[in-house]
């Protein structure tokens, strides 16, 4: 039978084993971020070998017990999606993205919950480019749409007025997010694998820490079709097909965030 001891023990390895073999893969970050720097090679399978790289770190930290970490590299994944193609990535920024996972792992267990938030809010924002560092944020929204071109425009497009975009891919990473992250929205599809976007709100609304969290559920069916089902608090049901992404920055302005 194992001990706690030795639990403990199995941890604080897979924790070692983690922090070494990050430190190398981000050397090679690094390396791409240099080459992409100094024009040398391609630029975009340098910025496909860096998103690779991080996704794997992503992986790895879950499994061995660094959360912020799994934040800080999802976000730089986020940033290279929703970079606008024709700027590109910043390499400043990708260092900095580099700068805070080194820093976080080394530091595991020694930070605060506002030091930890403080690291989160100052990481980059695509297309702010070199010369508009620092640009203030106007809040975090957690996406959780279907992959495809309707979310990819939808958080370019807001990403590009100032707002911080997290993409879940699913119930329990949203959650996960959410809770990590604290966000101003949440905005999802009534169509979730695991349920629907109203039991995802239900779910989120139940949470005290996430009291200020505005929720949107959008729904291609009319409001005549859905009109049974409850609407949790802090819930805003946004229903018909061509007219969603209109009502959907309605919602944001309502929101107080722009």
């Amino acid at each position: 039978m194992t001990s706690d001891a030795d639990l403990e023990m199995i941890i604080a390895d897979l924790g070692s084993v983690f922090l070494e073999d990050c430190s190398h893969r981000l050397d090679t970050v690094d390396h791409f971020i240099n080459q992409i720097s100094d024009r040398v090679g391609n630029h975009d399978h340098h910025v496909m070998d860096i998103e690779r790289i991080i996704h794997s770190i992503k992986g790895a930290a879950g499994g061995a017990g660094f959360p912020v970490v799994v934040h800080i590299a999802h976000a730089f994944e986020d940033y290279i999606n929703l970079a606008d193609q024709q700027a590109r990535i910043a390499v400043d920024d990708c260092r900095d993205f580099v700068n805070a996972i080194r820093f976080v792992s080394i530091k595991r267990g020694q930070l605060n919950e506002k030091q930890v938030s403080n690291i989160l809010e100052g990481l980059p924002l695509p297309g702010c480019g070199e010369g508009q560092r620092g640009k203030r944020v106007k809040g975090h929204i957690i996406f959780v749409l279907p992959k495809g071109l309707r979310r990819q425009v939808i958080s370019r497009e807001l990403a590009s007025f100032g707002f911080r975009i997290t993409n879940a891919e699913n119930i329990v990473q949203t959650i996960d997010f959410a809770l990590y992250l604290k966000p101003d929205l949440v905005i999802t599809a009534m169509d979730l694998e695991e349920a629907n976007g109203l039991e995802l709100a239900a779910a989120l609304s139940s949470f005290s820490c996430l009291a200020h969290t505005q929720i949107a559920v959008l729904s291609a069916l009319s409001a005549s079709h859905i009109e049974q089902m409850t609407t949790p608090k802090n819930t805003t049901l946004l229903t018909g097909g061509s007219s969603l992404s209109v009502q959907l920055l309605k919602f944001i302005r309502s929101s107080g965030l722009t």
